[in-house]
């Protein structure tokens, strides 16, 4: 049968290519004809829609706790006010701190209003309004703790912050040994239970949260001052003028020192705002990114990655073996006891697992580092995987092996021992490969109780950098670097396992 040739390929891909062109010719126009400013755009939709995040905790911007799916804060109630002067009504977008500045470019909303300091580094990609407050930075430590009363006294100690924030580029910039936090609430958890020796945060955060725990203390009297302002994109300057008229207003009507006094942050610092606070900016620490210290610090971040994953994997492997064989050996009792764990740790997520595990198990006068956490925690999760592993593959054995064994006066333990659990290691070699690569993307979720990670380190990297893309194909590639072997490893003991008669 002869098949007629056909044109349709050729002009699919001309009519692609034509609608290519008129894509990037409507790009360029809009480019070269830029859209009206934000602040017309603000006016004529009637809304400030600004960005915060309220993981960050309060006194900023957090979830009403009487009412979940409303955030109240201090910043909730400046934005309000700006909003007012501007003639317009404000409104919250909820974004990740880590993506706040990205977000903010792609114009998910109009400005960032979430306890932004204005230092250099950033000064390059935004736009900064006249600050709204002065901050200073407050160390905590426990009450019965009398070693540390200032930052010099911190000088062997593990230091909790913020990840990316003020006091964060301070401690490393200083050379401190720091161990960084997404939100407020689990560093000063972690004080309280001596996983860490010292917090040094925003003073606004130390007060609402340290300052009514009677287990903590202030180390000393605060220090170092910083700066909150409004972030608005580049070539908003229309927007960050009306702002900045603002904020003045609002200062010189007293409305700032009564919404201050009323979080409790009023302090005399705020004196200062009347005055040319150039200065002040001009010490806010910036971040200089060097790529051969941020390779060595995504290497070094590897190697604990490697590790994890290691003795988390033994683990699973050791447990989910005892658990397979005893869903298909034991009594009833332990089978249900068995089938109870596997449900409920392929039910739910393994994150909220090692929150669990961090967090909970604390109640009950358990506490372990978060390196630990994330190896048992792990290690629990893929021992319920690899257990079904290991019962399917002692189901693809055939039964009467199991027969002729026992013919020829085998036990069942020596049974097991000698012939079906060899034969079940290699059927389930292949599905225990693909699981130890899967858990190798699994440590990312050690993020969540602060265990330094190669993904962990990629996030605090990039967003410090901004070099999203470059940082990230660096990180895909030393997560193949370590995958890949194994891929390799597991081929040629696939190979060696294999029955002799296979490989004739």
């Amino acid at each position: 049968m002869r098949i007629r040739s056909s044109r349709f390929p050729s002009a699919f891909i001309t009519r692609g290519i034509l609608v290519l062109s008129l894509w990037i010719a409507l790009a360029c126009t809009v480019q070269a004809n830029p859209s009206r400013g934000t602040l017309e755009e603000v006016q004529k939709r009637g809304v400030l829609i600004w960005g915060g995040d309220p993981s960050g905790g309060a006194p900023y911007v957090y979830t009403d706790p009487q009412n979940p799916s409303h955030y109240i804060g201090y910043e909730t109630e400046l934005a309000d006010m700006i909003a007012r002067e501007l003639g317009v009504r404000a409104e919250f977008h909820a974004t990740n701190w880590e993506s706040i500045l990205p977000s903010l470019n792609r114009k998910e909303f109009d400005v960032i209003i979430n306890g932004f300091e204005p230092t250099p580094d950033r000064q390059k990609e935004v736009l900064f309004s006249s600050p709204y407050y002065i901050f200073r930075q407050q160390l905590t430590v426990r009450a019965g703790d009398t070693t540390i009363n200032d930052l010099e006294s911190c000088k062997d100690k593990v230091i909790g912050t913020l990840t990316n924030s003020a006091g964060s580029r301070l401690l490393h910039s200083l050379g401190y040994n720091v161990k960084e936090y997404e939100d407020p609430p689990n560093a000063y958890n972690d004080l309280g239970l001596e996983r860490i020796d010292v917090v040094m945060m925003d003073r606004p955060v130390a007060v609402f949260y340290a300052h009514g725990n009677k287990a903590l203390r202030d180390a000393g009297p605060p220090f170092h001052e910083g700066l909150y302002a409004v972030g608005i994109r580049k070539g908003d300057d229309s927007l960050k003028a009306a702002i900045d008229a603002a904020i003045m207003k609002l200062y010189t009507s007293g409305k700032l020192h009564k919404l201050y006094q009323e979080w409790g942050m009023w302090d005399d610092e705020q004196l200062k705002l009347q005055d040319n606070t150039q200065a002040l900016m001009n010490k806010q620490v910036g971040l200089t990114f060097n790529w051969i210290d941020g390779v060595k610090k995504l290497l070094a971040a590897a190697v604990v990655t490697v590790g994890i994953s290691i003795v988390s994997m033994f683990i699973a492997v050791t447990l989910g073996l005892f658990l397979g064989v005893g869903l298909l050996f034991g009594g009833k009792p332990l089978r249900t006891c068995i089938t109870a764990y596997v449900e409920i740790f392929r039910g739910t997520p393994v994150l909220v697992q090692l929150l669990f595990l961090y967090f909970g198990l604390p109640v009950f006068g358990i506490t372990m580092p978060g390196w630990l956490t994330a190896i048992i925690g792990l290690g629990l999760n893929y021992a319920a995987y690899e257990s079904q592993v290991y019962r399917a593959a002692f189901d693809a054995i055939p039964h009467g092996q199991h027969e002729a064994a026992e013919a020829l006066g085998m036990s069942r333990r020596l049974t097991m021992k000698r012939i079906i659990i060899p034969q079940a290691l290699r059927i389930a070699l292949p599905a225990m490969t693909n699981d130890f690569i899967s858990l190798f993307k699994d440590t990312s979720t050690a993020f969540a109780i602060s265990v330094w990670e190669l993904a962990t380190a990629y996030r605090e990297l990039a967003n410090a950098s901004q070099q999203f893309l470059a940082l990230g194909a660096l990180t895909a590639l030393l997560y193949f670097a370590m995958s890949y072997p194994l891929s390799i490893l597991a081929r040629r003991l696939e190979r060696y396992l294999r029955p002799a008669e296979s490989h004739v």
